[in-house]
Formats: structure tokens, sequence, C-alpha cells
């Protein structure tokens, strides 16, 4: 094995062990039903063959006692928001395409963020709970008030209402990289290019969730940018999510390849933006025009080092460190 597969061989096997994957299952109902049939005689009226040009929806319960039901859909969406910021995606998913399914997580930050889901899972029950024993009532009162459409709208049960919301949190997995020592009687090249195969996948998929980290990363810095430069919207969660970015970020290369780019984008997140306040901005023109030019310059170097890098080339940059690279991009 060449020296530079051997590198990454190494930096695979100390994310194996610096890493473990969560998986959410998450389903919710919107109470909104499709109305076909009005829809048919909307597009016949409408003299027209295009059964495209029109599709009507409406809310099961109403306009009334919808927002009700809204309160629950938007407490199991806490617990994706949440698995999203504080996870990254291991997904084989192209540029732009949802990636759902498992999540990379730091092994010293599963039992908390175990802790986080499974709290705002019990959140969410809850609130379904107080909805359900009402919800054969509010559909009653709803569709005495639905008019022309009483006939076709589908008002579910609240047991199949209940069926309908989901939130499961599987039992943590670990990454294992391939053990081709198990197949001794597979011959030595094939033997090798399989395993290269899987540890080329578990390089795209760790260098993906790092690409998502300095993307993700990159994005707040600009909404931090526009809020100091305007200072209309100034909130603590343009701090309390600069320090969740800078975390994400470190944990990643802390248990991945150390780059020490990152580092020094993180640490200058946590001494210029995290470590700031909404009232330090508005009475000191100095913190706030500091913490301006540090978010310009993390998500500009952000922005250069957003792409997928091969070993040889971070080997590369580690060398050029020294000769001035990193203070560059942090001047």
């Amino acid at each position: 094995m060449d020296l530079i597969n051997q590198d990454q061989n190494n930096l695979n096997s100390r994310a194996c062990n610096a890493f473990m994957l969560l998986t959410v299952n998450l389903s919710v109902y919107d109470g909104v039903a499709k109305l076909t049939e009005a829809a048919k005689r909307a597009l016949k009226e409408a003299l027209t063959d295009d059964e495209f040009a029109l599709i009507m929806r409406i809310e099961v319960l109403g306009k009334q006692y919808h927002s009700e039901l809204k309160f629950v859909i938007g407490k199991y969406k806490k617990i994706r928001t949440y698995l999203y910021e504080n996870t990254l995606s291991f997904s084989q998913s192209g540029e732009g395409q949802q990636k759902r399914g498992k999540r990379l997580v730091p092994v010293t930050r599963v039992p908390e963020v175990l802790k986080g889901l499974e709290d705002l899972k019990a959140e969410a029950e809850s609130a379904l709970n107080d909805l359900l024993p009402r919800w054969d009532d509010l559909c009653a009162m709803a569709q005495s008030k639905s008019g022309k459409f009483a006939d076709e709208i589908s008002y579910p049960s609240s047991r199949e209402v209940r069926d309908k919301f989901k939130a499961r949190v599987a039992v943590p997995e670990c990454i294992s990289p391939v053990d081709m020592d198990r197949f001794g009687s597979l011959p030595a090249s094939l033997a090798n290019d399989i395993a290269k195969a899987s540890n080329d996948q578990l390089t795209s998929q760790l260098e993906a969730a790092k690409t998502e980290a300095m993307k993700a990363a990159k994005n707040h810095m600009d909404v931090v940018v526009k809020q100091l430069s305007e200072g209309k919207r100034l909130s603590e969660t343009l701090v309390s999510l600069s320090a969740l970015h800078s975390k994400m970020l470190r944990d990643l290369v802390d248990g991945y390849d150390n780059d020490p780019r990152i580092i020094a984008m993180a640490d200058r997140i946590d001494s210029e933006i995290a470590n700031q306040s909404v009232d330090v901005w508005k009475n000191s023109d100095h913190a706030r025009l500091t913490s301006l030019k540090a978010a310009e310059t993390v998500s500009k170097g952000l922005k250069a080092m957003a792409q997928p890098v091969t070993p040889e080339q971070v080997q590369s940059t580690n060398q050029s460190l020294a000769g001035g690279l990193l203070a560059d991009l942090l001047d």
C-alpha cells in the first residue's frame, strides 16, 4: 500500500473511533386534503384539458382549528431541526439532493444529542396526546363549516392521526472500517481493490460531512455580516448559532484530519463572534466592527475551502502553513 493510501486509512480509522451514526425516522400528518373532484369541476369550467393546471387543497380542520394541528407538527419538526443542527449527513447523495438518513455525531456528544432528541420527542408526543382526545370533535366542527366541500374531505380518525405521526430515534451505530483479513481466501489483488473501494467511499462520506459543516458555517457567517452591517435584526441567536457552528467544525476535524485551517476558523469564530453579545455590539462600535470583520474573513476563508480535498492536498496545505498560507486566509 502506498504512503498516501496509508495516510488516508489512518485518518479513516481515526474517524471510525471518533464518530458514531444516528438515524431518526420522522413523519407527520400535514392535515391537508387534496380535492380531486373539485379540481376536476374547476378544470371543466375553465375549459382546459391540462390536469396539472389546478390542484385544490384544503386544511381538514379549516382555518379555525388548523393552528392546533400545526402546533403539534411544529413540535415534531423541532426534532429534525435539532438533529440537523447538531449532526452532519453521512450520505452519498449528490449536490442539491436531500441528505436524510444516517447522521454523523462525535462519540463524546452522543449522550448529549440523544438526550436532546428524546426530550424533544417527549414534548412532541405530549402535544399530540393533548390534541387527540379533541380530534373527532374538531373534525365535526370543521366539517359543519366546510360548505360544498364537506362530502369530499376525508376526515381521519384520531387513531389514524396517531399512526401518521412517528418519531423514532434508533440506537447509535459504530462506523466500521473494512476488515479484509476475514476474507483470506480472496486473491490479494482483489482484496486490495475491495478494501480500497470501501476506504474511498468512507473518505468521500467524511469529506462530504466536512464540506457540509463548512458551508453551513459560511452561510451563518453571511447572516452575521448582514445583520451586523444593517443592524435591524440583531438577536442572541447570531451568537449562539455561531458557537454551534464553531463546535461542529471543531468536532469534525478533531475526530478526522486535524485540518489546521478549519481549527483556525473555529478559533476566530469563538474569540471574535461567539464570545460577544447583542448588548456589546449595540454599545461598542469597536466590538461590532471586530465581529463584522471576523465574520467576513471566516466566510471568505470557508468559501475557498468548502471543496472536498484529497490526502495529497491536505498534506500540501499542512506543509504550506508555516509559509504563511493560514495567515493570509485570516488577515
